[in-house]
């Protein structure tokens, strides 16, 4: 009686460990499986070339994109005037140059705008035939401006030697760019074209600029640039 009592519990010891046998494997393989999974995420996160190729192309693009402003943006320095009444006028800030051009406020005729840098020409104060002087100088500035004529130049370039301009900005791709009013009709003394291959990967950027002339009017455009 007492050796089967013995011989009962020993079975049950040793089905009890096999048991927990088992559930040990068990536990070891879903902590294996959860380790694969996650350095299979590491890999498709950090490895994944497909990721690669789409941050490469984007990389190029901006560049493409930054050269474009490169050749079309201009550093100018910026400055307000207000004048006390309608029969004043201002000085122009002599150390700033006498290269400007000076833009009334259309919302506030008291109010002018100067923008100054060596690509205008020598400027005027178009209210310099009335006597007083009373007036506020504003905040001295720095501007980026994206200009007009800078871009019809560009314009110019590509369509006269579309091959020297890529080796002169140094960009691979192709490419090519046009400028729409508001409305979608397209402007064609800033735009150029260019046939795209058929079957080719085309990238493109769309955004609104705002440009100016060199005679001080400002247009709103969407710039939509492509890459192949």
């Amino acid at each position: 009686m007492k050796q089967t009592l013995l011989k009962k519990g020993f079975t049950q010891k040793v089905k009890r460990l096999k048991m927990e046998k088992k559930s040990q494997a068990h536990v070891e393989m879903i902590l294996s499986f959860t380790i694969f999974v996650g350095v299979l995420l590491i890999v498709f996160i950090f490895l994944n070339p497909f990721s690669k190729t789409q941050e490469k192309k984007s990389y190029k693009l901006e560049l493409v994109f930054k050269s474009f402003l490169n050749e079309t943006v201009l550093n100018a320095g910026k400055i307000s005037v207000i004048i006390d009444s309608d029969d004043d006028c201002y000085n122009r800030p002599s150390k700033l140059g006498e290269k400007f051009i000076e833009i009334q406020d259309s919302a506030n005729l008291r109010k002018y705008t100067l923008y100054f840098s060596d690509y205008f020409g020598i400027g005027g104060v178009s209210c310099s035939s009335r006597i007083k002087r009373n007036y506020t100088l504003g905040v001295y500035s720095k501007e980026s401006l994206i200009i007009y004529e800078k871009i019809a130049d560009l314009k110019s370039r590509y369509e006269s030697d579309y091959n020297l301009l890529k080796q002169n900005l140094g960009i691979l791709n192709d490419f090519s760019w046009s400028f729409k009013d508001l409305n979608g009709n397209e402007i064609s003394l800033l735009s150029v074209s260019k046939e795209i291959p058929s079957g080719i990967n085309v990238q493109t950027k769309e955004i609104s600029m705002i440009i100016m002339d060199k005679s001080g009017r400002f247009y709103e455009f969407i710039f939509n640039l492509k890459i192949w």
